[in-house]
Parts: C-alpha cells; sequence; structure tokens
C-alpha cells in the first residue's frame, strides 16, 4: 500500500479551501499542531459545511439534556444542524406538535447558549422506529 489517498484537486472545495490544501492542512493539524490548531481546522470544515460551529454542534449532540431538560431530551434528539436549522427527532406524533408550540421558546433557549443567529429555524419529525433484528 502507497498510504492513504488523497483527495483530487478538481475545484472541490471543503470548508472555502480546495481539496488538496485542505487535506495538506488536515495532515499538518494531525501531525505537528497542537490540539488547538486541529480544533481550529475542524471548526473551519463544519462552518464550510453549513453548521454554526464546533462549539454549536458540542452543546446541541452532546449536552441534549441540558438545552431541553430531561424529560423532552428523552422524548426527542437532534438528528442535524446545518445552514442554523436544528432538525430534531421525536419519538412520538404528540411530542412533534408539543416541540412545535414550543419552538419559540427553544430557539430563545438556543439563541442564550449560543449566541444570536447560530439556530435560527427547528423542524421537528416523528423518528423511524428502528428494524428489529431477527436471528434465526
Amino acid at each position: 500500500m502507497s498510504g492513504p489517498a488523497r483527495p483530487s484537486a478538481g475545484g472541490a472545495t471543503l470548508g472555502g479551501v480546495d481539496d488538496e490544501e485542505g487535506a495538506d492542512e488536515l495532515e499538518v493539524a494531525l501531525t505537528s499542531g497542537p490540539p488547538s490548531e486541529l480544533a481550529s481546522l475542524l471548526d473551519r470544515v463544519v462552518r464550510g459545511m453549513g453548521a454554526p460551529g464546533t462549539d454549536a454542534v458540542e452543546l446541541v449532540f452532546n449536552r441534549w439534556s441540558d438545552v431541553v431538560g430531561g424529560v423532552l431530551a428523552s422524548r426527542t434528539r437532534p438528528v442535524s444542524l446545518e445552514q442554523a436549522t436544528l432538525v430534531l427527532a421525536a419519538d412520538d406524533p404528540a411530542v412533534v406538535s408539543h416541540v412545535r408550540w414550543l419552538e419559540q421558546d427553544l430557539l430563545a433557549r438556543l439563541e442564550e447558549l449560543l449566541g444570536p443567529g447560530r439556530v435560527t429555524a427547528v423542524e421537528v419529525r416523528v423518528a423511524r422506529p428502528g428494524r428489529r433484528r431477527t436471528t434465526t
């Protein structure tokens, strides 16, 4: 094997940086830079993908119960955060209605925690039930 494949520089961008330049920066950050350089690079990549930044993603996804409280967190989960829209999955249609009714309060709480404009809309959907595995 000749090592990991490198992305081609076909004009595609990742976080505003072409693929080859981004791959070079990532390689340097992973091999020589302190963790803060890697965190900064990851933040650029996440923001370039349309998300509000790694700090917002970490807060929303890893600390969901801190954001909405234990009861609502037990019935909902964040699915994606892109272009300032938070998409949630709920376990029941009644919970979907409840979250929609609370949307302005939820947006106010997210603004309080993340700052203005980081999350400006919430979409909530009923989660698809997981498929049961069958053993034979």
